[in-house]
């Protein structure tokens, strides 16, 4: 009878119940030979001992916070109300050493013991004092470490993440189960048998479906770390966090992050010899990832990391777009996804040629491409055009393509190196004008100072009066009041002629003196009534035309970037011919015949 894991089983035994009550099994290895193998996840069902494991968790936890516990206390304690570290058999080593290290990380956090923590690691790759405040203020600030009953499930949480590797454990509570699903094995083993697990047992039913739902996610962080799965993997972390809150994504996190510091315990039991500067760096942006999955879905978050790991090892833009959209962002103050993410579709709203002309002036440098371009005011103007709810951040876009090619026409061809484009008045105007079209089509002059190669653009907005529609009626109403008040006066003289040739020049007396002051105040209101109705009919007028042509500007904006294949050779050419004859933004050039469908050319 072969007795050496028995006898290791002997030396470790601290169970919660008598060590003479623990099975075991007999393993037969051949006619006259058989192994002794204990059983020493013994269920507890007993409320007493139940009682008594969790007052000494409690009394565990309260000592730590309260940090009147030295190293060797702790270790000699936890050995104790943790039942389940005597799991580890000879055939589980490192698991059970990594399990002490998670334990030893969360007493180092909590005690705030940082010499301690770094003390096996090589001087030159110490987890540095500031990130080492960071984690003390995330754990106290969003982990919340900091009553006894959190910090009791924290420890617990460390005490039982790794069963579900000891072999013989798995096989007999979950079978079915490889390695690979080690976590998701616990998890069945605490739902069906959870009274193999005294220390989860005695636990509030809050922590119990928490550490449930944690380990029945199987992710692998690691993996998320090397980017090798997906964002499905984050919407199943959801939905299985979510019911739990902020509490529940940041416990989810915390045990991840202690867990990884124990990974090296098996090496070293002095410190974590894992959580260096240089992989908590590492580790940062991902644990930044899992805990924006509060407020964000999870291809929004899992993009946001691949970002964000990534422009730490781009050398250069993946293309001029990326560059000129780089800019943008920075110009529109994009300080979180959502402002990048209405600055990015204002971007990729902008009609082919635009953006083109945009992503030429946008990324001129002023040394290899010159001239380059210094926008003053360009984030005012953007900022100005997304707070006006008439407007919005594509027609800032619009009008800064727009600005920036009228400049090249007001700028020698070469010599320059620099132009300074003063866009103040166009920030104010972005903030007053009344609708998108009125913004665009306002009209500008560049006033050019400076010499040498340096040249600076003060734009100057021509505002129109009051609207559009008042500017263009304006000469319409004058033309057709100036017709209609000439004629009513050749109409009133000739009368006056007609009736002085038939009965003379009348006599200046009071009568005559009435008649011709009755006379002229008719005359004046019939040129002021003639005024209104040419007025009237003049706006009536300008303003169907302006609907129908602002409704066929309108539509192709929405519309997508291409012509539809649909329409006829004729549309194709009458719709740019339309907004040219508007001073649109789309005018008659060798762009404008290359965004055509190939049989629509003409």
């Amino acid at each position: 009878v072969e007795l050496t894991q028995f006898v290791a089983s002997v030396r470790d035994f601290a169970g919660a119940v008598a060590f003479q009550d623990m099975p075991f099994e007999l393993v037969k290895q051949g006619a006259a030979r058989a192994r002794v193998v204990p059983k020493v996840w013994i269920p507890v069902t007993r409320q007493t001992v139940l009682e008594s494991l969790k007052q000494h968790g409690k009394e565990l936890a309260s000592a730590l916070i309260s940090n009147v516990l030295s190293e060797k206390q702790f270790l000699a304690r936890i050995t104790r109300t943790f039942p389940e570290l005597t799991y580890f058999g000879t055939t589980a080593t490192m698991q059970r050493d990594q399990t002490f290290g998670a334990m030893l990380a969360v007493y180092w956090l909590i005690a705030g013991d940082y010499s301690a923590f770094v003390r096996c690691q090589l001087e030159d790759e110490y987890l540095s004092k500031e990130s080492w405040q960071w984690i003390k203020e995330w754990i106290i600030d969003s982990v919340r470490l900091n009553t006894d009953e959190a910090v009791d499930a924290a420890l617990v949480f460390m005490a039982i993440q790794a069963l579900g590797k000891i072999l013989e454990f798995r096989q007999e509570m979950a079978p079915g189960f490889d390695a690979s699903m080690h976590d998701v094995a616990l998890a069945k083993i605490l739902v069906e048998h959870p009274q193999v697990v005294p220390s989860f047992m005695r636990l509030s039913q809050k922590y119990q479906q928490l550490i449930v739902d944690s380990l029945s996610i199987d992710f692998q962080f690691s993996q998320f770390l090397a980017a090798e799965n997906l964002p499905v993997n984050l919407v199943v972390l959801k939905e299985k966090l979510k019911p739990h809150g902020d509490d529940g994504f940041a416990f989810f996190c915390f045990r991840i992050f202690a867990q990884m510091c124990g990974k090296f315990g098996h090496r070293s039991l002095q410190g974590s010899m894992f959580m260096t500067e240089r992989q908590f760096q590492r580790f940062r942006p991902g644990l930044h990832a899992l805990q924006q999955l509060r407020k964000l879905d999870a291809h929004e978050a899992y993009s946001s990391f691949m970002l964000q790991q990534s422009s730490k090892a781009l050398s250069r833009f993946a293309c001029k777009e990326h560059q000129a959209l780089t800019r943008l962002l920075c110009l529109g103050s994009a300080s979180n996804i959502a402002s990048g993410e209405l600055v990015s579709d204002a971007f990729e709203q902008l009609y082919p040629a635009e953006r083109a002309q945009l992503t030429k002036l946008l990324t001129l440098d002023g040394i290899a491409q010159m001239p380059g371009y210094v926008l003053c005011d360009a984030p005012t103007l953007i900022n100005k055009a997304r707070a006006n709810p008439r407007l919005g951040i594509l027609a800032a876009l619009r009008m800064l393509s727009r600005v920036m090619k009228e400049s090249e026409a007001v700028l020698p061809s070469d010599g320059l190196t620099k132009v300074v484009l003063q866009l103040q008045e166009l920030a104010v105007w972005a903030k007053d004008a009344d609708t998108e079209y009125q913004f665009l089509k306002a009209e500008m002059r560049m006033r050019s100072e400076g010499m040498g190669e340096t040249r600076i653009l003060n734009v100057e907005v021509l505002r129109p009066d009051g609207n559009l529609i008042t500017s263009r009626t304006s000469s319409r109403t004058l033309s057709l009041f100036g017709a209609c008040s000439a004629f009513i006066l050749v109409a009133f003289v000739l009368v006056h002629m007609l009736y002085f040739g038939l009965y003379g020049l009348p006599s200046p007396d009071r009568t005559s003196v009435l008649v011709w002051a009755s006379g002229g105040i008719s005359l004046l209101l019939v040129l002021l009534l003639s005024r209104w109705v040419c007025r009237r009919y003049s706006e009536q007028r300008v303003s169907e035309g302006e609907s129908s042509s602002h409704s066929e500007l309108h539509d192709r904006s929405s519309s997508s970037h291409e012509i539809p294949a649909s329409l006829t050779a004729t549309e194709c050419v009458r719709r740019p011919l339309l907004e040219w004859c508007y001073n649109g933004y789309w005018p008659l050039t060798q762009e404008t015949e290359e965004e055509l469908p190939p049989d629509h050319k003409v």
